[in-house]
């Protein structure tokens, strides 16, 4: 799954070093398990790292090179309470005892913080933190087990983008119904406000037994707004495949942050059943996001619609 870490900027300038370099320079970003934190703002992160990184030559180049990696995809932090007058180590800290990071990563620990890790000894330690594994073992097919196993990816994202071809397709809706719940209960709501976040549910149109735009609309609407955040807008999208053109019949969740395979679909499965959970490597992320967000390789089938929550917290 993927999880945010902290890194401190004086410890990235020493990855100029070639072996550090080779060992952190895939270790972070979409397809990764692991996503840089911008804490704080990237530009005063950013010039931290070059202040105590060498000033030419190679070592320079990878650093440089790094901080384009790490910065490409990262996790917002509120830094409204960062005090630029203290080191980075101290205020991260103490904005971990507020919204804890997964790890982070310094060149010390001064003040024996234990969610400080030794960057040293990465590739060589066990530590649970830093190995994370990227295929979880099968999970019930229950909403409680779903929700949680993809709790890190949605606690973390601006954009939750959920893909089930049949998503409320059946009269059994509240299989549905009941991870969705959890689904918006996993959402970033406090940290970022209902306003920044976007969430959308594509599904298909497709199949000999799928609800007309109306029916689906209505169904949404009847079982649904009452579990959305109140202020937070779920987009709902359905597809129709291309003729000759690719089968609308894997199930994502695809964020902001990085994906994965949901294996079985989005709904609850009856006692015993179980769900596969993996991440999607950087290619599989990317064919996805173009298929169903910047080049759609379906038809949008006709009732898109919004949905405005109104659950209060």
């Amino acid at each position: 799954m993927v999880f945010e870490f902290a890194i401190e900027p004086e410890l990235v300038a020493t990855w100029g070093d070639f072996n550090n370099y080779r060992f952190f320079v895939d270790k972070f970003g979409i397809g990764q398990s692991r996503i840089m934190a911008e804490y704080p703002k990237l530009k005063n992160w950013r010039r931290k790292v070059l202040v105590a990184a060498p000033k030419d030559g190679m070592e320079l180049e990878r650093v440089t090179a790094l901080i384009q990696i790490l910065s490409e995809n990262m996790i917002a932090r509120n830094t409204v309470n960062y005090d630029g007058n203290i080191e980075w180590l101290e205020n991260t800290e103490k904005e971990d005892s507020n919204l804890p990071f997964q790890a982070i990563l310094a060149l010390s620990n001064p003040r024996n913080y234990p969610n400080v890790l030794n960057a040293k000894i990465l590739g060589v330690s066990n530590n649970s933190k830093w190995h994370i594994k990227e295929q979880l073992p099968d999970v019930p097919r229950k909403a409680s087990d779903i929700a949680e196993a993809i709790r890190p990816l949605l606690q973390n994202c601006h954009t939750a983008i959920f893909i089930d071809p049949y998503f409320m397709a059946k009269d059994d809706w509240w299989k549905w119904q009941r991870p969705f719940i959890k689904f918006m209960q996993a959402l970033p709501i406090e940290r970022y406000g209902p306003s920044q976040l976007r969430v959308e549910f594509h599904s298909s149109a497709n199949f000999g037994y799928a609800p007309s735009s109306q029916l689906f609309k209505q169904r949404c609407t009847e079982r649904l707004t009452g579990c959305i955040p109140e202020g937070l807008s779920v987009c709902f999208k359905r597809w129709k495949e291309k003729p000759g053109g690719k089968q609308l019949h894997d199930r994502y969740l695809i964020t902001d942050i990085g994906g994965v395979d949901l294996s079985t679909g989005l709904d609850e499965g009856s006692e015993g059943k179980t769900q596969k959970i993996s991440l999607l490597k950087l290619n599989t992320y990317e064919t996805t996001w173009k298929d169903y967000v910047s080049e759609p390789a379906f038809n949008l089938a006709e009732g898109e619609f919004t949905i405005l929550g109104c659950k209060i917290l």
